[in-house]
């Protein structure tokens, strides 16, 4: 996905997962993190999903991923 590569993919079906990855805690520990389905949240008529990396979050729609994904970016 744009912007979110190596942190969430996404399927043609509009489904949206999580990667694998390990954090390293406040406290000096790590902790690692397998694969997550995340769940859509339905939201002015669209499917979205909350994405967070490096302490912030956005909420996307699932369609427009999947538009990223598989067509390109917007022009």
């Amino acid at each position: 996905m744009v912007g979110w590569e190596g942190l969430y993919e996404v399927s043609s079906a509009g489904r949206v997962r999580r990667l694998p990855r390990t954090v390293l805690a406040q406290c000096g520990r790590t902790f690692g993190y397998g694969y997550r389905d995340m769940r859509a949240t339905l939201t002015g008529g669209y499917r979205k999903v909350r994405l967070s990396a490096n302490n912030s979050t956005m909420l996307k729609p699932v369609h427009q991923m999947v538009a990223e994904a598989f067509i390109g970016p917007p022009s």
